[in-house]
């Protein structure tokens, strides 16, 4: 192995033993150094992507389960559902570009692996 390659592999192994230690955040920066990086390697380019969701899943998850995060919504008044509804457009809008970022990847990627 050369050097490169033995950081992009060490690298990668930071992020899983922080993902695994349940320091998701910390995880995320490795894994995008990795994702990154794939002039050094591409070993571990998918892992490392996919692994970038599954640790904010992860991190949101426990943020619910210790309280952090509050996802159920009780709504009283008119004003808190247009506060809501607002809310709920704006995260409409982020999933349309997340789901356009992805479909510009998987193109991006088959076009190069063709």
């Amino acid at each position: 192995m050369s050097v490169p390659s033995d950081v992009y592999e060490f690298t990668y192994r930071l992020g899983e033993t922080n993902f695994f230690a349940e320091n998701y955040m910390t995880s995320i920066a490795y894994y995008k150094w990795v994702r990154d990086h794939r002039e050094l390697s591409e070993t571990r380019f998918e892992k490392a992507a996919r692994s970038i969701i599954q640790a904010y899943q992860a991190e949101i998850e426990r943020q619910v389960k210790t309280g952090q995060l509050k996802l159920d919504l009780q709504l009283t008044t008119s004003d808190e559902v247009q506060a809501a509804s607002r809310y709920t457009e704006s995260i409409e809008d982020a999933t349309d570009y997340l789901a356009g970022m992805t479909d510009r990847f998987a193109l991006a990627y088959v076009a190069e692996h063709s």
